[in-house]
């Protein structure tokens, strides 16, 4: 009998991805407990909600005409930026740990002119915050020239305008690799996402790079989609994939 290797190493994933999601449920689940930093009552209540809300609710969105729900995706989109950009606005980040030494670090080399790392101590054993610490002094920097010298606002609005192009490009992924229901149902999830509500001021390694990482995903997708004659197209989305995601690893 042939063995078949790509049914195998499917199964394989899915049995990855199912423990790693019982393993976050769990982990999640107890979490509040451990650390007692929210409620745990009203975070097992609202999980429950939540789970209840799109069991009964997603069968619906389905027999949604198409047109209806790509409308619907790009709504949720734009209504995702608009609250997280309202949200940026009015609760602006003051950063106590990692985030703190960066932010202080290019507000000094932006009034000093000296575009050296004075903070030795920090930045010579937590060398891997050197990269984010770059981007962030040249977004505090473009910002500064549009006449925003609030870092603090500027770097929320940096972080919203990439979990905008996040959701983007998470939904055109989907839509080339998925049917409409399955594009529907996880850009339902991630849209209602509270993470990315709660931390919408929080310009940090992971959601940068998160975004560097999907786009250079995106682009390969479209690279591998190019007619053979585009072969210099597809050639260059290629290096470019690989330029972001090794970018994004260095962020991280």
């Amino acid at each position: 009998k042939e063995i078949n290797f790509e049914q195998i190493f499917e199964q394989c994933v899915y049995s990855v991805l199912i423990l790693s999601a019982v393993f976050l449920i769990l982990a999640s689940a107890v979490e509040p407990w451990m650390y007692h930093d929210v409620p745990g009552g009203l975070t097992i209540f609202l999980a429950v909600f939540l789970a209840f809300f799109l069991f009964y609710v997603t069968p619906y969105i389905w027999k949604l005409p198409e047109t209806c729900i790509r409308f619907g995706i790009w709504a949720g989109i734009l209504s995702a930026f608009l609250l997280q950009l309202y949200i940026v606005f009015h609760m602006q980040l003051v950063p106590r740990v990692d985030l703190s030494h960066i932010y202080d670090q290019c507000v000094e080399m932006l009034e000093t002119g000296n575009t050296q790392l004075t903070d030795v101590k920090y930045f010579s054993f937590n060398t891997n915050n050197i990269p984010i610490a770059i981007v962030l002094y040249w977004v505090f920097r473009f910002f500064r020239g549009l006449g925003l010298e609030n870092y603090r606002l500027a770097g929320g609005i940096f972080h919203v305008v990439l979990l905008f192009f996040i959701y983007v490009a998470a939904y055109l992924i989907l839509k080339r690799i998925a049917d409409i229901q399955t594009v529907a149902a996880v850009m339902f999830i991630l849209l209602i996402n509270p993470a990315f509500y709660a931390y919408a001021s929080y310009y940090y390694t992971d959601t940068v790079s998160l975004f560097l990482t999907i786009t250079g995903a995106c682009l390969m997708l479209y690279a591998l989609e190019l007619h053979p004659e585009r072969q210099l197209v597809s050639f260059i989305l290629f290096i470019l994939s690989g330029f972001l995601i090794g970018f994004a690893v260095q962020i991280r």
